[in-house]
């Protein structure tokens, strides 16, 4: 008995489970006869336990009524990196923690759930710490013997963890809004009309105004962004928006706010991330994407991180009559939801997308991989591999039915996957052999057939926009390559008024094996190969788009560039297209028109004149506030813009100078 050593304490152990479970045969019946009715009973306890546990559908239209609780929330986060191998489940010691986690009726209670037994992180991660923490997952993982040496009172827990785990129930989602129930769409949005957040199209005679700006930030620490400003995303209710910056923060602006203000923008909130590096600069946001029907977000940070957090509101106590007549919310904080490394370098593009039974995360690192991550059940559902020989994924964007997806490289690549098999199906290269800023997709007609026809949903194919260089975006057929419709930008100077026009871009299909690609790529070139060539890049190209597609005869986009510019362009007509920011007052206007190359193709092109020297201009053709001492301020961006989205019918943009600005 002095002996103490980890082989006698097992058999110690041992020998007690043996004692236990012939002390319990003796007391129920030393016959096999009895012996045999004590186990049918206890198979016929445990099919009526199992057949009487309700848990909510969430695979099925209508709201969530119940989400994961906070204390389970923390506990996730404060296993990331534990090696021991216990799950976070060995925490759950009761059937009412049970409830909570995964939403559980018990007992055929219609309609109701467990009462809470006061749960918090700190006691689950107590009890997840505890010794006996190795026997409860011993029993969930149907470990010999295991119930014999577990608590009685936790055999019915053990027993139903162990059922939910067979039948891979998933636990609550977490709240990603400030409501109580996940607000979520039963179907994924329109395949006919797959349009932006905020999309102006219910009002047919919307159109930007010419250099209107109704609020812009400052360059400043309090209440802007301090380095160039890279990404946007809006709420699905048009409340705030969300910009992400390169000096490691993400910023939150209200649509009130913004309404009111007197031309300075500010923000509500600030997101930092911390620097984990030892350089002592703050890592870049690179991209950031708002969940689908709720307020969370998720970022990616130029230190290989993904940060899913939520923007927290509250009803705004307002004496103000006009506001009290209508529901205004303030921004009260933000509440973390979860964070993930998974170590592969950078975080180049973050997306994501509901399904009527998942809510999954994408996120391309820097080695070509495409992590995905369901916020619903914490898991993994896939991971894609894009071929490295490509370059850096710069763009991702999901299909109008969430089955297939397409990936943009800095090389000029795009990648066609589909999702249900996790299989890339094709592979182009743009013939521009120039980035690709930035990807879109959309299920309509072909451009041609929507004016003046009627709708035809036999005629709707899925369509694939591509920002590229130089200064052009193409609208390409998904099925085939073929590019329907180009929007292009050129420049000649005033002595030679006539540009060489090159024809329409070209998706050529790449060999997916091995061999063949290699020979491809060697005989066209691999192009730029830096990373740095993404963060920071001067070529002129369009970077960012935004628009409304269909059949309709008010289908435009409106582009922003490396120009400086924002345009507005119509799919049909050159005389609606125009430039809504960026034009010099001395520089004449540009010229829009169409070029028809087939009755399946054609080329809307925008001849912009370069700026005349001052002693270039006739006098009284120069504004006379250009002769005066004081200038006003320019209202247009000064750098690149990165991005452009909808706001209540308004719209806003980012650029590299560190501002965003909402244009009416």
């Amino acid at each position: 008995e002095s002996v103490t050593d980890e082989k006698t304490i097992l058999f110690r152990s041992y020998l007690q489970m043996l004692a236990r479970g012939r002390n319990y045969a003796m007391k129920m019946g030393a016959s096999d006869e009895t012996a045999k009715q004590d186990m049918n009973h206890a198979i016929e306890g445990s099919l009526k336990l199992a057949q009487q546990i309700k848990f909510p559908r969430q695979d099925i239209p209508g709201p969530l009524t119940a989400t994961l609780p906070t204390w389970y929330g923390k506990l996730l986060q404060s296993q990331e990196g534990r090696v021991d191998g216990v799950r976070e489940t060995t925490a759950i010691r009761s059937v009412s923690a049970l409830g909570q986690v995964y939403g559980l009726s018990i007992m055929d209670q219609a309609g109701a759930t467990v009462v809470p037994d006061g749960m918090t992180a700190e006691r689950a991660i107590g009890l997840m710490e505890s010794e006996d923490s190795k026997s409860i997952e011993a029993a969930c993982t149907g470990e010999w013997g295991s119930e014999t040496c577990l608590d009685p009172a936790l055999t019915d827990t053990s027993l139903l963890l162990t059922k939910l785990s067979a039948l891979q129930v998933p636990p609550l989602p977490p709240r990603l809004s400030e409501e109580r129930a996940l607000v979520r769409s039963s179907q994924p949005p329109s395949r006919q009309n797959a349009r932006e957040a905020g999309d102006p199209r219910e009002s047919h005679v919307w159109k930007p105004k010419i250099d209107t700006v109704i609020a812009t930030s400052r360059r400043s620490p309090d209440g802007g962004h301090t380095a160039p400003v890279m990404r946007l995303a809006v709420s699905h209710d048009q409340c705030f928006f969300v910009s992400g910056s390169h000096d490691g923060t993400c910023r939150v602006w209200t649509a009130e706010k913004a309404e009111k203000s007197n031309g300075v923008l500010e923000s509500s909130l600030t997101y930092s991330i911390q620097n984990s590096s030892s350089s002592g600069k703050p890592p870049r946001i690179n991209d950031l994407v708002l969940v689908e029907g709720s307020h969370g977000v998720v970022s990616g940070a130029s230190d290989g991180s993904v940060h899913a957090w939520r923007v927290d509101l509250v009803s705004s106590s307002s004496t103000n009559l006009a506001e009290s007549n209508r529901d205004v919310r303030r921004v009260a904080g933000y509440s973390e939801i979860r964070r993930m490394n998974p170590s592969e370098g950078e975080i180049l593009a973050v997306n994501q997308y509901n399904t009527l039974g998942s809510s999954i995360l994408t996120f391309a690192t820097q080695r070509g991989r495409i992590h995905s991550w369901d916020l619903r059940s914490a898991k993994e559902p896939f991971c894609l591999q894009n071929f490295q020989d490509t370059g850096f994924i710069t763009s991702m964007a999901m299909g109008s039915d969430r089955h297939w997806a397409v990936v943009g490289t800095n090389r000029g690549f795009i990648a066609l996957w589909d999702l249900r098999f996790q299989q890339m199906m094709k592979l182009w290269r743009h013939s521009r052999s120039s980035p690709i800023n930035r990807l879109a997709t959309s299920f309509v007609p072909p451009p041609q057939s929507w004016v003046g026809k009627g709708y035809n949903n036999n005629d709707a194919r899925p369509y694939i926009f591509a920002a590229t260089g130089p200064n052009e975006c193409a609208m390409f057929d998904a099925s085939s390559g073929h590019c329907s419709e180009c929007f292009r930008t050129v420049e000649y100077s005033s002595r030679s008024p006539s540009s060489r026009i090159d024809g329409l871009p070209q998706l050529q299909e790449i060999p997916l094996s091995t061999t063949m690609r290699r020979k491809s790529l060697l005989s066209q070139g691999n192009g730029s190969a830096r990373l740095g060539d993404i963060v920071s890049s001067s070529f002129r190209s369009v970077n960012c788009i935004v628009g409304s597609t269909g059949a309709s005869d008010y289908s435009f986009l409106v582009t922003g560039g490396s120009d400086c510019r924002i345009r507005f362009w119509d799919f049909s007509m050159p005389s609606r297209c125009y430039v809504t920011s960026g034009i010099e007052p001395v520089q004449p206007r540009p010229s829009f028109e169409r070029i028809d190359f087939d009755h399946k193709s054609r080329l809307m092109l925008c001849r912009q004149p370069p700026a005349p020297a001052l002693s270039e201009v006739d006098s009284s053709r120069v504004p006379k506030k250009l002769f005066q001492g004081t200038r006003a301020i320019p209202q247009a961006h000064s750098q690149g813009i990165t991005d452009l989205r909808f706001l209540r019918n308004n719209l806003i943009s980012c650029s590299r100078d560190c501002t965003v600005k909402i244009w009416r």
